[in-house]
């Protein structure tokens, strides 16, 4: 994308918490994007926006943001409870969309939502970052490259140190870890394994720390089990001090990715095929690169009349699995198959 179509497109960003904040407004602004609007309900939040950005329009109000004629496309940077109903304001106002994830609790009403999107013209992404850190992103292009073959197995082990309070009015849900956090290992897993369905998932979280404030740190275990066979654990802790970052394993029957996101080293990539160990060259970190491809993905799809690659119609997969997942987790960590939408999770 030139510079020229960067600058074509204005940009209203919903919700100036701390994401919206720290990363995606300074990284759009450095990188040539049009940030011409910042909407939030709280008036520290504009007025924390005057501060930083005093040239950029502000608004409490959304339905005032979507009839401002230079705002072509909205970053809902908004919490998941209500944020349905923001993205069907914006189809109906014309303005293109990219949602924060996780998109929504349950798959209901998401495939009418794509159709209205459709036929409106208006192209809905969802803000996947974690598919665009560097070494996922070289990963997924090598994988369609086919450098492992058949994929028969991925692991992931992430650590961080992460402490929330339980909260389902601020997050709408209990299960913050699986729900939200874990959501970007989910998704670039799911989409890896694809187009291999995934039959069935399995998942446990554990209040691994208890303060004294009611807030908690979580460890937890995931499991995927596709139809032919292949399979994906996904293991996490919000207890631990590291700063290895989030290492990852995608093994094939010709050969094997290894690497490292989100590092205080550096993200890091290498095939082994058995025979020889190569690195493989990246650039940028997640954070906040990731943040930027994001939206550029949407802004070049937008400019070639084409779905972007973490379009609305595609999370519904990511949806599906993770409503699965936290299901089976509040069930104990029974098997739930993750195309059908019995027993899927409450919010609690």
């Amino acid at each position: 994308m030139t510079e020229l179509r960067r600058e074509a497109f204005g940009i209203g960003v919903v919700g100036y918490g701390r994401v919206a904040s720290s990363w995606q407004v300074p990284v759009y602004l450095r990188s040539g994007l049009k940030v011409v609007a910042i909407c939030d309900r709280a008036e520290e939040a504009l007025r924390r926006a005057a501060v930083d950005w005093p040239a950029i329009r502000r608004y409490r109000s959304y339905d005032e943001l979507l009839t401002d004629p230079a705002v072509q496309v909205v970053d809902l940077a908004t919490r998941p409870p209500g944020r349905l109903p923001l993205i069907s304001q914006a189809i109906d106002a014309g303005r293109h969309v990219l949602a924060q994830k996780p998109l929504a609790f349950a798959t209901d009403g998401l495939a009418e939502l794509c159709e209205r999107a459709g036929r409106a013209g208006v192209v809905v992404a969802v803000n996947q970052n974690g598919r665009f850190a560097p070494a996922w992103r070289r990963a997924t292009e090598l994988l369609q490259d086919g450098v492992v073959g058949k994929i028969r197995a991925i692991t992931h082990l992430y650590d961080t140190m992460l402490r929330w309070k339980p909260d389902i009015a601020r997050h709408g849900t209990r299960q913050f870890l699986l729900f939200d956090y874990s959501n970007h290992w989910i998704d670039i897993t799911g989409y890896w394994l694809r187009p291999d369905p995934v039959v069935a998932v399995q998942a446990m979280d554990y209040d691994t720390v208890r303060h004294r404030d009611g807030s908690v740190q979580q460890t937890m275990w995931i499991s995927m089990e596709t139809e032919s066979g292949a399979s994906a654990v996904i293991r996490g802790a919000a207890a631990g001090v590291s700063h290895a970052g989030h290492q990852f394993l995608i093994q094939g029957d010709a050969g094997t990715l290894r690497g490292r996101v989100d590092s205080a080293d550096g993200e890091e990539l290498e095939w082994d095929d058995g025979g020889f160990r190569k690195p493989i060259a990246l650039q940028g970190e997640w954070f906040p690169d990731g943040f930027l491809a994001s939206m550029c993905e949407l802004l070049e799809a937008i400019d070639s009349r084409r779905p972007p690659v973490h379009s609305l119609s595609d999370n519904l997969r990511t949806v599906a699995l993770v409503a699965a997942i936290c299901a089976s987790a509040q069930a104990g960590g029974r098997r739930v198959d993750p195309r059908s939408p019995a027993g899927w999770p409450s919010r609690a």
